[in-house]
């Protein structure tokens, strides 16, 4: 694969096509890589061309992308790093370095600008290189280790430079200045040394291998999920209304979920009206299961379509809120400090954060018990201190949830406070 050894690679085979191809015209050049400052340590009187790579630049048109090649459909392989390189190509000739010299042989042109000049020829004539020709200029264990593979072609692109570009990369090198060609070489891809992933053939494609279903019908929505009116959250035993679109009573199930539940539960739809708004009954308090399923808080819910021989569609989630009953004792009691044991239904679950709401008071309770058997409720104690005279409507707090302190008319629809919800506070009075 093509690997981290790519750069250098590319490096030694831009070189080996100038040597190859230098000719009997030019014969005798050393062509080398070193960076400017160094290019002619014990190199004075002999004539070269220097190839240095002195920028490198990520591929925009390559990055984030697979190995075309490498890499399946549906299988995961880390990207690829695609690079540009840059280079400068300066020709030194002999121990006077001059552009041009007519005196040292008679019958032709000798000199720097004659090196150069034949270089950049060498590049313009063959302005692609291919993964085959690479490898043959590299040794026989990096070729065999650490083969250069890639598909893509590398290009040779003569880039200008201007006066300033020049000015400040010669200031770089803090060296003299010499007459030099800059060249972009791109694309180089090398491949991340992650192992890729390779996915399982597909056997089916879907059920009897029927293939791609579509459906030219709405997605199904829901819209709001709404506790009995007036109430803000619902209760056990309470009904939810939910409204939505492209909802089938036949096979439409529920799911509830919630980050206290062990596992989603799934519920019935109970009614359907003509404008398409499901009804669905929570359980009552006593129903098997409640205790150990259900806790005071936040849930979810979503609808789940079921049609014969079609995929299932799930819903949009919507949340609501299930708040606790309670259950006083005493529900009377004299002035001063008052001991309140509290039952909540249903359980709390651990790490719940439950409070006493008495009129403007909110109290932390001193213990919170969960029996052993599942059936029973949570029972709370908090102590009160300082109570004065009155009758105090009292609410547990779960996650921010209240109890409901109302009772609903099953007659008239009218709501009032609970009784059994109300602590009275009386001189005289025995709990």
């Amino acid at each position: 694969m093509t690997d981290f050894l790519a750069i250098a690679s590319i490096t030694s085979g831009l070189c080996g096509l100038l040597h190859s191809n230098l000719g009997d015209d030019a014969s005798g050049i050393d062509i080398t890589s070193r960076p400017p400052d160094k290019v002619r340590e014990n190199m004075t009187s002999k004539s070269q061309i220097n190839l240095f790579l002195y920028h490198m630049t990520p591929d925009a048109a390559w990055r984030n992308m697979d190995n075309p090649v490498k890499s399946r459909s549906g299988e995961r392989s880390y990207p690829l790093l695609p690079l540009k390189l840059y280079y400068l190509m300066t020709a030194y000739s002999g121990g006077s370095e001059d552009g041009i010299d007519s005196t040292t042989v008679d019958k032709h042109l000798v000199g720097s600008q004659r090196l150069l000049g034949r270089g950049m020829s060498i590049f313009h004539d063959h302005p692609l290189l291919n993964a085959d020709t690479i490898n043959d200029m590299l040794p026989e264990t990096d070729r065999t280790e650490h083969p250069f593979d890639q598909i893509e072609r590398v290009r040779i692109t003569l880039q200008p430079l201007s006066l300033e570009e020049l000015s400040k990369l010669w200031t770089t090198f803090q060296t003299n200045y010499r007459t030099s060609a800059a060249y972009e070489v791109s694309v180089l891809l090398i491949e991340s040394s992650h192992e890729r992933t390779a996915a399982l053939p597909v056997l089916m494609r879907g059920k009897g291998d029927r293939g791609v279903f579509s459906s030219t019908s709405l997605t199904p929505v829901l819209y709001s999920v709404k506790p009995p009116e007036p109430q803000p959250s619902a209760r056990l035993g309470d009904q939810l209304l939910i409204t939505g679109s492209g909802l089938n009573a036949e096979g439409l199930s529920l799911i509830v979920n919630s980050q206290y539940l062990p596992k989603p539960i799934s519920m019935k739809t109970s009614s359907v009206d003509q404008k398409g708004a499901i009804g669905v009954d929570l359980p009552g308090p006593s129903d098997s299961g409640v205790m150990s399923d259900w806790s005071p808080g936040f849930y979810t819910i979503s609808a789940v379509v079921n049609h014969p021989d079609l995929p299932s569609w799930v819903t949009n989630e919507l949340p609501f809120a299930l708040s606790p009953t309670i259950k006083l004792n005493p529900q009377t009691a004299a002035p001063g400090s008052i001991n309140l044991s509290i039952s909540c239904t249903p359980r709390l679950r651990d790490g719940q954060k439950a409070y006493l709401l008495l009129g403007d008071r909110q109290i932390k309770p001193i213990s919170i018990v969960n029996p052993v058997a599942l059936s029973q409720a949570t029972t709370l104690e908090f102590f009160i201190p300082q109570v004065d005279e009155g009758e105090y409507i009292v609410r547990l707090r779960v996650d921010g949830i209240d109890s409901l302190p109302i009772i609903r008319s099953a007659s008239t629809a009218e709501v009032e406070f609970d009784p059994d919800q109300k602590l009275i506070v009386k001189v005289g009075t025995t709990p």
